[in-house]
């Protein structure tokens, strides 16, 4: 496998930064709506359901901080 690097603001670039934000937009999605799912069950005794509705947020804040560092990408090449 080769490493292909371009500068920041080529064609190629955007094109990526446009499909990591696609990529990251459907994971959101697919999170919200496992949450949505997992709150329709009730509680179990141990604490499982929670462990996992934990592990769903965790990954919706790792989502969001990486759908952030991609917008401060943006507006610093914009500037």
């Amino acid at each position: 496998m080769t490493l292909v690097t371009f500068g920041i603001g080529s064609p190629a670039e955007h094109i990526g930064v446009q499909e990591a934000r696609r990529r990251l937009e459907r994971a959101r999605e697919v999170r919200l709506a496992q949450l949505e799912a997992l709150n329709r069950f009730e509680p179990t005794a141990d604490g499982v359901l929670v462990s996992q509705k934990n592990a769903v947020r965790r990954a919706l804040v790792g989502i969001d901080n990486a759908l952030a560092r991609l917008d401060d990408r943006r507006l610093r090449h914009v500037l």
